[in-house]
């Protein structure tokens, strides 16, 4: 119904009809519409999580991990970033604007990148210049979703090598600060 008519225009009516039951029952499970927006964004985050996870999971090189998170995510702007005045809004999932998973996903991203570098470290490298990197690497994906809009007249190809140059460039960083990446 979100998608359809976007979430401004949906009443709990719609839903309801949607759902196959009566407003007063949807209030059973909800508050109001934007518990139900929050549960979809919820539920379409965790999703994207799990796709995430799983194709880490099947890297074995530490490097690997994380430039799969970057070509994940660049690969999802792609298709999803839109303009707005103050910078871009990447959508999760169409129809939905305005919910804030960007702090649950920058969590995500920011946890798992310092669970990958954590691993890469040498004994030395202390907890906090760990998360300090992890949050280097971040700034750098997010920039990404700039860079994303900025080329989006190139090809797929052309783009995912541009972000493999930069990729190489957040590696050398690494085995520079003493990781073994």
């Amino acid at each position: 119904m979100f998608e359809r008519y976007g979430q401004s225009k949906t009443t709990m009516s719609d839903i309801a009809e949607a759902a196959g039951m009566s407003p007063a029952h949807i209030y059973n499970f909800f508050k109001g519409k934007n518990e139900i927006i929050d549960a979809v964004g919820d539920q379409v985050f965790s999703s994207f999580a799990k796709k995430i996870k799983k194709e880490i999971d099947t890297k074995k090189d530490l490097f690997e991990k994380i430039a799969t998170i970057f070509l994940f995510i660049y690969k999802h702007n792609r298709d999803h970033a839109l303009p707005k005045d103050d910078g871009l809004c990447i959508k999760i999932c169409e129809g939905i604007d305005g919910w804030d998973f960007e702090k649950k996903f920058e969590g995500f991203v920011l946890k798992t990148v310092s669970d990958i570098i954590k691993q890469a470290a040498e004994p030395d490298i202390s907890g906090d210049k760990v998360r300090n990197d992890a949050r280097t690497i971040l700034d750098c994906m997010f920039f990404g979703a700039v860079y994303t809009e900025i080329f989006r007249s190139l090809s797929a190809k052309e783009h995912e090598q541009r972000v493999r140059y930069q990729l190489e460039f957040i590696r050398s960083a690494l085995l520079q600060r003493g990781y073994v990446v």
